[in-house]
């Protein structure tokens, strides 16, 4: 037994897995641990190959040591057959091209599979590099699926028969590979038969990987000549003569214009986002000639790991009931966040209106995006904003046509191509009805999600309506006690100046500046009727907010629109008819493989000829109830959506009216301090003169003691002394009243709780300067009228 690595294997051969690109692949069971491994037999059914083929591919295995790579354990010889036996690692999960073969895939692997598909094969070709190996046969029947030990799976390179060792720029002569994923000038060498002495050099994987990666996000080769790989003419000028730039060009039909692309299919699984930054990967692998939009592979490496280190972020764009998927670096910002989703929504950033867990999504706008909260396409944002599309257009998704079945008549195989077909569609009505069913729930979310932050909203309006409310209430307080004592003040001075009788020029002025203060007094109180205007809109605001936070106003149309998601379990039905359609699949694909059918497996294909038509009838009918629920939920969210954003609209009209209010207020309390300053200089100006009126009077009854005047006749020292401490009483009174009305003013500007406890205080001010005037005055009278008793 020949036995290559340090290790000595013995092996027992059991159970085939399949047919390998150079040989027999069986499972092997060690005799002592019980591991299963993979064994390539490579002279299995007289398919030897030359003896340098294999050494080559073992060396190159035995190289290579990476998580990407299959590996190789030991290669031995059967003792009873003598068939050259590698032993490698056991991929159980079939090769990337089975998994494309599937219905399901028809249209290309899901987002994150791909990218994991695309990282695991980078990673492995990035290897190969660094070891100086060029591959020359990558293609997805030789990049295997292997399970591991958490349920996940990495995908790993094999299949090394073709591989060669390349120091640097070297270039090599030979030829390899499948026709299909083969580089333009290899397929002139080795397809078309071309001989010249044009030399390879490693880029040719490059042009293998692009047209892998094409292949596994559609479903489908990337250049496809009228009748495949048959028209071998067709294919070269495909390939050699497409325009920089184009990622696909198929012939539809013999003779036929070729249809270029720059751009990956609609109806891929891939977000538009992912598409938009891989097209050019895409592009730039599959140059055969040096061009703009070439890459090398490092290059290519590194646009790769840029696209797959990306922050994704799953936001649903409410205005047109889609998904999306955007993909920022890790350190970009907000404004790049919205420059991106601006891009794939066609709404601006000033429209944008994004929540995330039923909160508005606002980000410190310098914050990376490595900072976003993780999303998910089951926990992902909500964006508002934007016109909204009709519910008729909702419809992106084109459903292929199902295929006419013909009763009788057809062969076994047109009955298992056809079964194909039809499981395919199947499996694309089960995919859109998912994200229809995806896109209902996001509106329920969304429903939830306006109608706690409408609240939220109007919470804050509440604390809003009471510091207008406060401020204005503390300013009419501040206003009415002003003009009141300023209406006291007046009646004091008209109840002084009536004592005198003389001189009467002075009188009169006095009386004029009096009527002066009573004038401005109720000019003010006029314009505070003005402030009361604000209670009424605060009053409009208080039911507006009450109809939605105390009211629920919103509740009865969010229950309804709940009991509407829940109504209709489409995607239970749909993934129900869709699995027995695919098991009808599988069942005619073995009887295709079968020579003759027995009398009841007959009867059975014919049932089930019958059966997959009723089940893709009913997918259809699923599919299409599916998407007619979305319209009418989506012309209902709208519609609900308008009404909110009436609500809002009337929440912010009233909000801004407050500023108008606020500006007015503040109007109003500059003139209040000015009437009090104005009202001040006037009151001491009518202080000084009665003062020089009582001075004057004094002086007249000194210099005519015989007068039989009534004013300060007799008694002249204490008359003189009471009306002197009254006068300065009262301007004492003055200057407080303007302090304290001063500052009463100026902290209703800033805090209304303390506006409130000034008033309290200004109030009593007032009561106790009213108190002093009112005793003083009172004295003053007595006065007067004892010594006028007295003279008589």
């Amino acid at each position: 037994m020949e036995t290559r690595g340090s290790v000595n294997y013995q092996w027992n051969i059991r159970d085939q897995l399949g047919q390998g690109a150079t040989g027999a692949v069986f499972k092997g069971r060690h005799k002592k641990t019980g591991e299963t491994y993979a064994i390539k037999v490579s002279n299995h059914f007289g398919m030897m190959r030359p003896v340098e083929i294999r050494r080559r591919e073992y060396d190159v295995l035995l190289k290579l040591n990476h998580e990407n790579i299959v590996k190789i354990f030991a290669t031995e010889v059967e003792i009873r057959g003598q068939n050259e036996i590698i032993v490698m690692e056991l991929c159980s999960g079939g090769s990337l091209f089975t998994m494309l073969e599937n219905p399901s895939n028809a249209y290309g692997l899901q987002e994150d599979e791909f990218k994991q598909v695309v990282k695991d094969v980078v990673a492995g070709m990035k290897h190969l590099r660094e070891q100086g190996i060029v591959h020359r046969d990558l293609k997805p029947g030789n990049i295997m699926r292997v399970a591991k030990d958490d349920g996940s799976f990495v995908y790993k390179l094999t299949d090394f028969g073709a591989a060669k060792e390349l120091e640097g720029s070297e270039e090599f002569m030979s030829i390899y590979g499948t026709e299909e994923y083969l580089h333009p000038d290899l397929y002139e060498r080795g397809v078309l038969r071309k001989h010249g002495n044009k030399a390879f050099s490693a880029t040719v994987d490059l042009w293998s990987i692009g047209v892998t990666f094409y292949h596994i996000a559609t479903g489908q080769l990337p250049f496809r000549p009228y009748g495949g790989r048959q028209n071998k003419v067709t294919m070269y000028e495909i390939t050699s003569k497409k325009k920089p730039g184009i990622i696909s060009g198929v012939q539809k039909s013999e003779g036929e214009e070729i249809e270029w692309s720059d751009k990956l299919p609609e109806n891929t699984r891939l977000s538009q986002g992912l598409k938009v930054l891989f097209t050019p990967v895409l592009a730039g692998a599959l140059e055969s000639e040096p061009c703009s939009t070439s890459m090398s592979f490092e290059q290519f490496f590194t646009s790769v790991q840029d696209i797959l280190t990306r922050k994704v972020i799953d936001i649903y764009s409410v205005h047109s009931a889609c998904f999306h998927k955007i993909h920022m670096k890790p350190n970009e910002t907000f404004a790049k966040f919205q420059e991106l989703i601006a891009v794939q929504t066609g709404v601006s950033a000033r429209q944008q209106m994004l929540m995330f867990k039923y909160e508005e999504f606002r980000p410190d706008p310098m914050a990376p995006a490595s900072s976003y909260p993780n999303t998910t396409e089951d926990s992902f944002m909500v964006m508002i904003g934007g016109d909204s599309i009709l519910p008729d257009r909702l419809n992106f998704f084109k459903i292929p046509k199902m295929p006419n079945v013909p009763e009788e008549g057809t062969d076994l195989e047109s009955d298992a191509s056809v079964a194909k077909i039809m499981t395919t569609r199947a499996h694309y009505c089960k995919y859109a009805v998912e994200l229809y069913t995806r896109a209902t729930k996001a509106m329920l979310l969304t429903v939830e999600s306006v109608i706690k932050n409408l609240k939220k909203v109007m919470m804050l309006y509440i604390s809003s309506c009471k510091q207008v409310e406060s401020q204005s209430i503390a300013l009419n307080q501040t206003c009415d006690v002003c003009c009141s004592s300023h209406d006291h003040l007046v009646r004091v001075f008209d109840t002084l100046v009536s004592q005198f009788t003389e001189p009467q020029e002075k009188i009169e002025s006095l009386q004029e500046k009096i009527q002066t203060i009573k004038k401005w007094t109720d000019a003010k109180r006029q314009s505070e009727k003005e402030l009361h205007k604000i209670n009424e809109g605060l009053q409009q605001f208080r039911d507006l907010i009450s109809s939605v936070v105390e009211k629920d106003r919103f509740l009865p149309f969010l229950e309804e629109f709940r009991s509407d998601t829940e109504k209709e379990k489409f995607f239970n039905l749909v993934s129900t008819y869709t699995r027995n359609t695919a098991d009808i699949c599988t069942l005619f694909r073995k009887d295709k493989n079968q020579r003759r059918l027995t009398v009841a497996d007959k009867q059975r294909h014919a049932f089930d000829r019958k059966k997959i038509v009723v089940q893709c009838e009913k997918i259809t009918r699923v599919t299409d109830d599916a998407l007619g629920q979305r319209s009418q939920l989506h012309a209902k969210l709208i519609h609900w959506l308008s009404e909110v954003d009436t609500c809002t609209e009337e929440a912010e009209n009233l909000q801004n009216s407050f500023v108008v209010h606020t500006e007015a207020m503040e109007a109003h309390r500059i003139s209040l301090q000015t009437l009090q300053e104005q009202c001040q200089v006037k009151s001491k100006e009518i202080l000084q003169e009665i003062q020089q009126l009582q001075s004057l009077t004094t002086s007249n009854v000194a210099s005519h003691p015989g007068s039989s005047s009534p004013v300060l006749n007799g008694h002249e020292e204490q008359e003189e002394q009471i009306l002197t401490d009254t006068m300065q009483a009262l301007g004492y009174e003055l200057d407080t009243l303007s302090d304290i009305t001063t500052a009463s003013l100026g902290t209703a500007k800033d805090n209304t709780a303390q506006i409130e406890r000034l008033i309290s205080g200004l109030i009593k001010s007032y009561e106790s300067m009213n108190d002093h005037l009112k005793k003083n005055f009172e004295q003053l009278v007595e006065a007067v009228r004892g010594e006028a008793d007295h003279l008589q």
